[in-house]
């Protein structure tokens, strides 16, 4: 599982919870007007149901047709652990998604672990976690004891499934849930239950969600449980979350807290979050944060943002441009062009033109080649080169082979080992 896997499954429960809150709305205006509910019946039937069901006169539609909610006619009425395997293999994920909010309101408590088995059964693909997390869920709700306990028989993804379990206990028994994930944790490791708990906690109780947090050691699963907090109090308490940056001990904590609430709430209030980001004292921490904000507010609004920018100190200019120089190229690489030179006869901006290489390789490989050459630092340089070129060559080899053996002279030598290689048998 990857690293982010946790807040993914996070977004897409609260993406389907909003569609549910939308959909039981819908559903129950026209109840009265669908056809008899669906049994366990074969598949035949099950198709003859959809293809009858009537729409409601105030449907959805698209290009005048009425469309009507496959997913949940293959619920209603049929035995959950029949219907959930019908859902799974359903084209539609919007229909798939309003099926299982459907499904997830009839299941019986004693019936959660045969839904999960027949679901399981047709395969858990990383396309179908978000599903298998929204039934986890409601048994955490509904059953949390049983629930976390079948989490602890699924194998590869037992600490996922236990943490999807723990986010949803938690909201409802607080105590109980973080009894049980300290008590099952025996290693000196960090402690993957608590990541659970702290999505499920944070913003509800977002300074009993940082307690926690501040128990487990640096790790990738402290990182994620970080990204919890700063959201959670970001929704609470901006203010707070803002303080809270600064009580951290470790200056990678604080780093990644200032980055995290920066692109939380820089969106929404680029203007306010700029004037927060410059009166950190914290240096690291407020240059991820001006290139966070240069990028949200470019965004919004391109030109409000590269004013911002022009004004920042010397030393932060570079950070600044590197935010907003990849929305610079895509729309206008000449004018970005013209604007890095003018940043560039008066201040350091190595990270914006290794920013604006990279990306406008794929509109003017030359143009960007060529600026390649001005970075300053040589480190920094060669690989740029290497990564500008290498993408190059992958969308367009004969060109970039053609550059390279016209410029080859005036490339770092290991940058001329490496493509004479690979151009070699071009030349």
């Amino acid at each position: 599982m990857s690293p982010t896997f946790p807040i993914v499954t996070a977004l897409w429960l609260v993406s389907l919870v909003t569609v549910y809150q939308i959909g039981i709305k819908n559903s129950k205006e026209s109840s009265k007007d669908q056809t008899s509910a669906l049994q366990s019946t074969p598949s035949g039937s099950r198709e003859a149901h959809l293809k009858n069901e009537k729409p409601h006169p105030k449907a959805r539609r698209i290009n005048g047709r009425p469309v009507t909610r496959s997913g949940v006619a293959l619920v209603k009425g049929r035995r959950p652990s029949h219907a959930v395997t019908d859902l799974i293999r359903l084209s539609d994920p919007i229909e798939r998604s309003y099926g299982f909010l459907a499904l997830v309101d009839q299941i019986q408590e004693d019936e959660f672990e045969e839904v999960l088995d027949a679901f399981i059964a047709e395969g858990l693909t990383r396309s179908r976690m978000s599903e298998f997390s929204i039934l986890l869920h409601a048994w955490g709700k509904a059953a949390p004891e049983e629930a976390i306990r079948y989490a602890q028989s699924t194998g590869q993804q037992k600490n996922e499934a236990s943490q999807i379990v723990l986010a949803s206990w938690v909201q409802n028994d607080p105590e109980s849930a973080i009894s049980w994930a300290q008590d099952n944790h025996e290693t000196s490791q960090a402690n993957p239950y608590l990541v659970g708990v702290i999505q499920g906690l944070s913003s509800l109780d977002p300074e009993r969600s940082h307690e926690l947090l501040l128990t487990m050691p640096y790790s990738r699963e402290r990182g994620q449980a970080l990204q919890s907090v700063m959201q959670g109090m970001s929704l609470t308490n901006p203010d707070r979350a803002k303080e809270l940056t600064l009580e951290f001990e470790e200056q990678s904590l604080r780093n990644a807290a200032v980055r995290m609430l920066t692109n939380t709430l820089a969106p929404g209030d680029p203007a306010g979050t700029a004037e927060w980001i410059l009166s950190l004292d914290e240096k690291e921490a407020k240059n991820q944060g001006i290139r966070s904000v240069s990028a949200a507010w470019a965004q919004k609004d391109f030109e409000q943002a590269k004013k911002w920018v022009e004004k920042l100190s010397s030393d932060q200019i570079n950070h600044g441009a590197q935010g907003l120089i990849s929305d610079f190229v895509d729309s206008d690489i000449e004018n970005a062009s013209q604007w890095l030179s003018s940043l560039q006869e008066n201040h350091p901006v190595d990270g914006a033109i290794r920013s604006f290489a990279v990306r406008g390789i794929y509109q003017d490989p030359e143009l960007s080649m060529g600026w390649v050459s001005e970075i300053a630092n040589d480190g920094y340089r060669n690989s740029t080169y290497h990564r500008a070129l290498g993408r190059w060559a992958n969308v367009d080899k004969e060109s970039a082979s053609a550059w390279f053996f016209q410029n080859q002279e005036t490339l770092p030598k290991g940058v001329q080992r490496r493509f004479n290689k690979r151009f070699g048998s071009d030349h």
